[in-house]
């Protein structure tokens, strides 16, 4: 593979001018994560219960096959990052919107629980597609020298699942029933399709714009640039060998992975936590939706770190962060202090958190791979951390079984952000994508 040296890797402005287009894509990624959170995470919280509630169906049987449908979900997301690199972020967005879109009008009438499970592994693939894979996919191509920025601001949308479009959801299902609820959440999702189709744009340049706004070259020679890369990349991309051979796609990976299942070991079960430490549930209850809060500005705080120091940088810092909050919680849950003081301080570390892995992911893979080979590497990077960040969920009910509680699990958290962190020093951030100089 060739590498070239960058010079300007990324921009150290953290002046959000991404123009007017720039933001309509920006809030388009946003409501994505939104909608891609709300369905595949946090309605699983009331959505588990009202239909076992409502067909007689076993909750621990719904919750394993939310498992199994999310394994399934890493490979789909693979090959759906293949097919952005090939037909473009758009082409996928409009498929996964149609999909889940139909299928939130049709989950909350199924009888059987075989359409159940259908259903939910297709929100579960197509859900990630249109969330994750796609959201990181057009603020990359969008935002090459911003992406960290940029991706700050949309991805306070995982943080507007639970905090707005969660609470929205349960109360259109409390008030009328589960069908109404995931049918306005269907009918929302294809308006979004509706608005992809007539307005977004898989690239700026297709849109009359320059990546990230830029003014410094007019938009024709953006364009002509845009177009040799393009014709470039098409013949002479990065294979699935070569990346499975690239060192920087297996640390990334594993960097971003490591995080992930560190945070996942400290919010899966937030709130038993918390209740342990002596909080009422309903005042638990009232410390995540604060961390969640919290956890808004945190990402975008995380963007400008990224835009200010560089993703390596603003990576080792986000696993220090992580450490802190693993080892808070430890002492919480172990009751060296008789207060509940590292608790809530602890729980509102783990807010500044909830969201930045999930921009640095994109991030990193966007700085060495570059604009035109972001799409194949990612692929592979992600599926490696949602192989990772799902060992969490097993990791804290094996370990509260065997030691009866949570305190050797988040030791084990914040010790692997610190692997995490050892990892994150060892990597070359060189761009070696396809025209590094560009990006």
């Amino acid at each position: 593979m060739e590498k070239r040296v960058v010079t300007n890797a990324h921009e150290n402005s953290a002046r959000s001018n991404f123009g007017v287009w720039g933001w309509f894509t920006i809030a388009f990624a946003f409501l994505s994560f939104m909608f891609a959170g709300n369905l595949i995470v946090d309605s699983l919280n009331i959505t588990v219960s009202a239909f076992s509630e409502l067909r007689g169906w076993e909750t621990g049987v719904m919750l394993s096959y939310s498992t199994i449908a999310g394994i399934i979900s890493i490979f789909g997301c693979g090959l759906l990052s293949n097919c952005v690199a090939r037909f473009g972020v758009k082409a996928v967005y409009v498929i996964c919107l149609a999909v889940v879109g139909l299928c939130c009008l049709f989950w909350g009438s199924v009888t059987e629980f075989w359409q159940y499970v259908v259903i939910l592994i297709l929100v579960n693939v197509f859900g990630n597609g249109f969330g994750f894979v796609g959201g990181t996919a057009i603020i990359e191509q969008w935002f090459p020298k911003k992406k960290g920025l940029a991706m700050g601001w949309a991805t306070i949308g995982f943080q507007a699942s639970s905090v707005v479009l969660l609470p929205v959801f349960q109360s259109i299902m409390s008030r009328y029933d589960l069908k109404t609820a995931f049918s306005v959440i269907g009918i929302c999702i294809l308006i979004l399709l509706v608005v992809c189709i007539l307005f977004v744009k898989s690239n700026p340049e297709d849109r009359g714009c320059t990546p990230d706004n830029d003014k410094t070259m007019s938009f024709e020679e953006h364009k002509r640039i845009h177009a040799e890369m393009m014709e470039h990349s098409s013949k002479h991309f990065i294979s699935t060998k070569q990346l499975l051979k690239t060192k920087q796609v297996w640390q990334i990976g594993i960097v971003n992975g490591l995080v992930q299942l560190a945070v996942t070991t400290l919010i899966v079960q937030f709130i038993p936590h918390m209740v342990l430490c002596g909080f009422a549930t309903s005042t638990a209850t009232l410390i995540y939706s604060s961390a969640a809060i919290v956890g808004g500005i945190g990402s975008y705080v995380w963007g400008v770190l990224d835009q200010k120091l560089g993703v390596k940088k603003a990576t080792i810092w986000m696993c220090i962060i992580h450490a802190l909050a693993g080892f808070m919680f430890a002492v919480a849950a172990s009751e060296i202090f008789q207060s509940k003081v590292f608790a809530v301080l602890g729980a509102f570390v783990v807010g500044t958190i909830l969201g930045v892995s999930s921009n640095y992911v994109g991030s990193f893979t966007a700085t060495v791979f570059g604009r035109y080979d972001y799409s194949r590497a990612f692929g592979l990077i992600y599926m490696l951390v949602c192989g990772l960040r799902s060992l969490g969920y097993a990791a804290v009910g094996i370990i509260a079984a065997a030691t009866g509680g949570y305190t050797i699990a988040y030791i084990i958290s914040g010790v692997l952000s610190i692997v995490a962190l050892l990892i994150t020093l060892k990597i070359d951030d060189t761009c070696i994508g396809t025209g590094a100089n560009l990006n």
